[in-house]
């Protein structure tokens, strides 16, 4: 077994990982995937489950998790009565299944933004103003679905704001017939960046 197998095997996990959307799932949730004739587990990291709490994964965690990853697969691929290698397959069955296990790999932003707000209300009263990343997802979130707006800010413990306080970011902006600020400074914005 040469490293440049394992690091390719890792860089086609690391791969797979960052392309993964929301629609792939991985044929079984749990922690243990049964591949063929093989049975590849996914150990959980102490690390990692403390790092994530925060809503963020540090790059050596990913790496660890990775390789840790693939020398299991590989060692036990190798075992008798397989004798071989992983498959491509069975790679990207893991690297989705990885994903399962631990969400902050496929978007190590995803959540950031909430998580810190959180920690922050929870430690005082009046958490200050709302990130600007987070205003635009409660916005959208708002738009598109009242009720899952509701649970998601229930699920979070307040983490988002109330929608009285989306009412007043939408009146703030300029919503008369014509021509807005807005929409023009858009536009503006768009024509800058075709030059």
């Amino acid at each position: 077994m040469t490293t440049m197998m394992l690091t390719y095997q890792k860089m086609i996990i690391i791969t797979i990982i960052k392309q993964t959307s929301t629609k792939l799932i991985p044929s079984t949730s749990a922690a243990i995937l049964h591949v063929k004739s093989p049975v590849y587990t996914i150990y959980r990291d102490r690390r990692v489950d403390l790092a994530s709490k925060d809503g963020s994964l540090p790059e050596h965690l990913v790496h660890d998790i990775v390789r840790a990853t693939v020398s299991n697969m590989v060692s036990v691929a190798l075992s008798e009565p397989w004798n071989r290698l992983p498959t491509s397959m069975e790679l990207k069955e893991m690297a989705k299944s990885l994903i399962v296990t631990y969400p902050l790999l496929r978007d190590p932003v995803s959540g950031h933004e909430l998580m810190k707000r959180l920690v922050t209300q929870k430690k005082k009263k009046n958490p200050g103003a709302y990130p600007e990343e987070l205003r635009t997802f409660a916005m959208t979130l708002k738009f598109y679905s009242a009720k899952a707006y509701k649970y998601v800010r229930k699920s979070f413990d307040l983490g988002l704001p109330h929608p009285s306080v989306l009412s007043s970011w939408y009146t703030a902006m300029d919503g008369e017939p014509g021509f807005t600020k807005e929409a023009l400074t858009a536009l503006k914005a768009k024509v800058l960046a075709g030059k």
